[in-house]
């Protein structure tokens, strides 16, 4: 009886054993990923030029060069094509806020996604184009492409600020989630981070990167000259925000303006009144 109670504890013992050391081996690592080494120094990179000679290819195999695209504000995403989330997430995030502008494609902007993994090719790119849907309205102005020549990638990259690296343990690339808006002369305007991007975002952005360099914006509609005076970009929250001291001064230029008008209005309706009763004083007698 004693050896069968002794037989039965080295058994539970053995089991639960067995049951955490599964447990460990079955376990799926943490990531030791800091996001710090990826994060975009802005104030460093705002406003550098990029080289416009890298030559892309397209889905068609059509070779174009960055400054092809410049002949409007450019929308830059870096992507990768094997991706199995992010990246289609932040593309389609894009599109919905391009979809949801009054800006033009082809007139106003042009967009480019461009994977920065050295294997990917067309045939990756032709499934990420087909499982992203681009439509027809949008597709027109927007290409993805891959580069022709690595090293103009490695070189694009690292003349944006925009460090990636893989991750062995994850199997992933670890990146910015963040568009990149290029000006027609070919400089850096605006990172946008699409976590809690908006369409206005987007819109703001681009009116923000056809200024030219004496800061005179392309897109001449009033709607979009509007914009551009009441909202100004906030880096600590990464979003565009009402202009504030630009309302504020307006407010007290009008309430002056208003209270100039008002005593004006008086005194003359006083100087009325003096002349009437002058007047009445003067037939009376």
């Amino acid at each position: 009886m004693k050896n069968l109670f002794l037989t039965w504890i080295m058994a539970v013992v053995l089991c639960f054993y067995s049951a955490v050391c599964h447990a460990e081996y079955g376990r799926v690592p943490k990531s030791e990923f800091d996001p710090e080494t990826i994060k975009i120094d802005e104030e460093k990179y705002l406003g550098s030029p990029v080289e416009k000679n890298y030559v892309f290819i397209n889905e068609k195999g059509r070779e174009f060069t960055l400054g092809d695209m410049l002949d409007k504000p450019l929308i830059l995403v870096l992507s990768y094509y094997a991706c199995d989330g992010v990246c289609s997430a932040v593309n389609a995030s894009l599109m919905n806020a391009l979809s949801g502008i009054g800006l033009k494609p082809g007139r106003d902007y042009r967009a480019l996604t461009v994977s920065f993994d050295r294997n990917d090719g067309l045939e990756s790119l032709a499934m990420f184009k087909k499982h992203l849907q681009i439509p027809e309205r949008l597709g027109a102005a927007w290409e993805l492409a891959v580069a022709k020549n690595y090293k103009d990638m490695e070189s694009l990259t690292r003349g944006l600020g925009y460090n990636f690296f893989w991750s062995t343990r994850d199997r992933i690339f670890f990146h910015p989630n963040a568009l990149v808006f290029l000006s027609p002369g070919g400089r850096v305007v605006r990172y946008l981070y699409t976590a809690g991007m908006s369409n206005k975002d987007v819109e703001l952005s681009i009116l923000d990167a056809s200024r030219d360099q004496a800061g005179k914006s392309n897109i001449t509609d009033l709607g979009s000259a509007f914009l551009i005076a009441c909202y100004s970009y906030n880096f600590k929250e990464g979003k565009y925000s009402l202009n504030y001291p630009l309302f504020i001064g307006a407010g007290s230029l009008l309430s002056g303006v208003a209270l100039l008008g008002i005593s004006m209005v008086v005194m003359a309706r006083q100087g009325r009144n003096q002349k009437k009763n002058k007047k009445q004083m003067a037939n009376d007698k």
